[in-house]
């Protein structure tokens, strides 16, 4: 059985990193520390386990994100 650290290594590798393989129509862009996942039915946001902001600087990055996404 696989220990937690190595599942979550592989979850991180999957999830957090840009995605090798994009359907026609779906593009990503980097915000900071944040990638960006849109177009056709896909709207998704990936990020490190820590973004490296805090306080304002990460209000002002989760603001950017909302603003983008409404």
């Amino acid at each position: 059985m696989a220990d937690a650290a190595a599942l979550l290594a592989a979850y991180d590798a999957r999830m957090r990193m840009p995605p090798t393989i994009l359907p026609a129509g779906v593009t990503h862009e980097h915000d900071g520390p944040l990638l960006r996942i849109v177009g056709r039915h896909v709207g998704r946001i990936r990020a490190p386990r820590d973004v490296g902001v805090t306080g304002a600087e990460l209000d002002r990055l989760i603001a950017r994100q909302q603003d983008y996404f409404q």
